[in-house]
């Protein structure tokens, strides 16, 4: 960081360094930044904890996906700081719910059509619970906290740049 109008300084050291074994798909950091989650491109999420001494401990790993792990985001709102949402975009792969502090297995799924596939997703700021799941060329949002939530009704307008 230099002063004002003058060029910054490259940064040119990582303040944390990973070894990873496969490519890495997506990224997000987790808990106010205490963890830093990694989609895989062989359908794992693992969980780097920066809270544990050292950067040398192994990553908490899981099989999520069947096969990339295309997406990650954090419910930010969430009062436990610890709930986030990942996808692949294989078609009918769910979206899957999850909680960094008991990562043995999912909160929840948002199952989509067999011939659909996800391709973002997005928590609410402003609604608890609430998670987004693009679709093609629709979005459902869901209220992640009822089970067998149905997509709630997202107002959508349309501009003609014609």
């Amino acid at each position: 960081v230099g002063k004002p109008g003058s060029a910054a300084a490259p940064i040119k050291t990582p303040s944390y360094r990973f070894a990873h074994n496969c490519g890495v798909e997506s990224l997000s950091w987790l808990s106010d930044g205490q963890i830093l989650a990694v989609g895989c491109q062989k359908r794992n999420v693992q969980l780097y904890d920066l809270r544990v001494a050292g950067t040398n401990a192994p990553p908490i790993s899981v099989f999520a996906h069947s096969d990339v792990v295309s997406g990650i985001a954090e419910d930010v709102i969430c009062p436990t700081k610890s709930t986030f949402a990942t996808f692949g975009t294989n078609a009918g792969e769910p979206v899957k719910i999850w909680d960094s502090r008991k990562m043995h297995g999912t909160l929840g799924e948002i199952r989509v059509g067999a011939s659909c596939s996800v391709s973002a997703i997005s928590w609410s700021t402003a609604r608890p619970g609430t998670l987004s799941v693009a679709i093609g060329d629709s979005i459902g949002s869901y209220d992640t906290r009822t089970p067998g939530s149905r997509a709630l009704p997202v107002g959508v307008s349309y501009m003609n740049n014609g």
